[in-house]
């Protein structure tokens, strides 16, 4: 029995790797993808309980796939991963539709402590704000 099901969504293998190897390891079902249309896809397949969604994609950016997916899944949980959130001291304005945002590279233990909180707002009945 897995813990939740997660999908990577982020251009860097590297990253893909890293994010599948650990949560698979912590008992989590993992898919990973290296762009937003492909994202989109995997999400209208299968359901997951959160998305980890980079930034900056190929073909379509996160944030358009964020907008995209609050439209089509509006309570489907959506961490953003970036590098450099904060763009002249203002948070972006898609970080008000995610439902979590961390700075790449972030300790794995704060990307934890995110999903556990957030499956945990999940179990509750707990729906995207």
């Amino acid at each position: 029995m897995t813990r939740g099901r997660f999908l990577v969504v982020d251009d860097e293998e590297d990253m893909r790797g890293m994010l599948c190897f650990h949560f698979a390891g912590e008992g989590f079902a993992v898919d990973a993808v290296e762009d937003g249309v492909s994202g989109l896809a995997a999400l209208a397949a299968a359901p997951y309980d959160v998305v980890l969604l980079d930034v900056h994609l190929p073909r379509m950016s996160g944030p358009v796939v964020l907008q995209e997916i609050r439209r089509r899944w509006p309570t489907q949980l959506v961490v953003m991963l970036s590098s450099g959130i904060e763009e002249d001291g203002d948070m972006p304005w898609w970080t008000a539709l995610a439902d979590g945002c961390l700075d790449k590279p972030f300790p794995i233990g704060e990307l934890e402590r995110l999903l556990e909180a957030l499956l945990h707002r999940k179990a509750q009945g707990a729906t995207t704000p």
